[in-house]
């Protein structure tokens, strides 16, 4: 099979930086970080004013509002990628896009957890996990396509997925490996602002409070983000925007190339 790198790369490129593509990931995850923030910094006064370390019960209690709302981000985000496959399908039915069947929501949901338990099971592997971790990532790479364009089952998906990986090995690898490379350097470009300047700020408290474990040497380690929290939210901002494009442009080419392989298949 032919496949069309440049066209696929180049259309999921532009469909990437359309502000009503990644808008929808950025407000998502821009309200759970603020309120996992928000939450955090609740627990700042507690936890500095503790003398003793918390039992595994006042943990457990402590982390589990944090734990509801990363299970609600979660479940959001299922949503939203189910919806950017059908745009990335359809891009004129942008409304329609969002009105995902719980059917065809949960299936995606079911694929996701299913692909997600065994890259977990064979990253246990000693020494080799990590390289089967990325056969699996390969082998399933199109299972969420074949839920959300042709309606299939998760399994079914996840079968219809391998056997593309199966008959198109190499072009899957490289589909893969190129799509990876450009998703690193769309989020590197968008997180090193962020990044360099909180690690210039931070250096000094660092080597100041190295060493030491003291709740007040913490607070003085804390204490230039709290001072620069304007300029932190907006270069906090850019770099969740890149994160945003990122996860749009890897979906959009996934499925650029799943439609190609399917039509090659007919």
């Amino acid at each position: 099979m032919n496949v069309k790198y440049s066209s696929s790369i180049g259309k999921a490129l532009r469909f990437a930086f359309m502000p009503k593509r990644w808008l929808p990931f950025f407000i998502l995850d821009g309200a759970f970080a603020l309120l996992l923030l928000s939450y955090a910094s609740s627990l700042l006064p507690l936890l500095f004013g503790m003398q003793n370390p918390l039992s595994f019960s006042q943990l457990l209690g402590t982390a589990a509002p944090a734990l509801a709302l990363a299970i609600l981000w979660g479940l959001g985000r299922v949503w939203l990628i189910a919806s950017l496959i059908r745009q990335s399908w359809k891009e004129k039915e942008y409304s329609k896009s969002f009105r995902i069947s719980p059917e065809k929501y949960l299936h995606v949901l079911a694929a996701i957890v299913i692909v997600a338990i065994i890259s977990s099971l064979v990253s246990l592997v000693p020494l080799i996990g990590w390289i089967l971790s990325i056969i699996v990532s390969l082998m399933f790479l199109f299972a969420l396509q074949g839920i959300v364009i042709k309606d299939k089952g998760p399994v079914e998906s996840l079968k219809d997925s391998y056997a593309i990986f199966r008959k198109n090995t190499l072009d899957v690898f490289l589909i893969w490996l190129i799509i990876s490379i450009i998703s690193i350097v769309i989020a590197g470009a968008f997180m090193f602002p962020a990044m360099a300047f909180a690690l210039g700020l931070l250096s000094p408290s660092i080597h100041a409070a190295a060493g030491a474990t003291d709740t007040s040497s913490l607070a003085a380690l804390l204490e230039p983000l709290f001072q620069n929290l304007p300029l932190l939210a907006a270069l906090g901002a850019v770099m969740l925007a890149g994160l945003s494009i990122t996860q749009v442009f890897g979906i959009k080419a996934q499925t650029e190339f799943y439609l190609q392989f399917r039509k090659a298949r007919r």
